[in-house]
């Protein structure tokens, strides 16, 4: 049988991972999404 302790640590561990992931794949996804800094919502031309 696993103590608490371990349980609740592995727990926090595995959340701080999803938002990692989380927060890398944001990132990226922004990355890909942005073209080079253009900004085309504001382009009047």
């Amino acid at each position: 049988m696993l103590q608490g302790w371990v349980i609740l640590v592995s727990a926090f561990a595995y959340i701080l991972l999803l938002f990692a992931v989380a927060s890398y794949g944001d990132r990226k996804s922004r990355l890909w999404s942005e073209p080079l800094g253009l900004d085309h919502r504001n382009n009047a031309n």
